[in-house]
């Protein structure tokens, strides 16, 4: 079976003794790097300032 298209978004397959995992870009997670990252749940901005949420990070407004 090939592992070459496994891991999505970027993401890269790492061969580990008969097994894989997939190394995810910025903002990526999950085992197939399938699962993006809400960068704004943590409620990253002070002073009453809005999230914004964009692949691999946010900006507050």
């Amino acid at each position: 079976v090939t592992v070459d298209h496994l891991c999505l978004n970027g993401g890269v397959c790492v061969n580990k003794h008969n097994t894989h995992s997939c190394s995810c870009q910025v903002g990526w997670t999950g085992s197939y790097c399938e699962i993006g990252i809400d960068e704004c749940l943590s409620n990253p901005c002070r002073n009453g300032g809005t999230c914004v949420d964009y692949q691999g990070g946010y900006d507050c407004q």
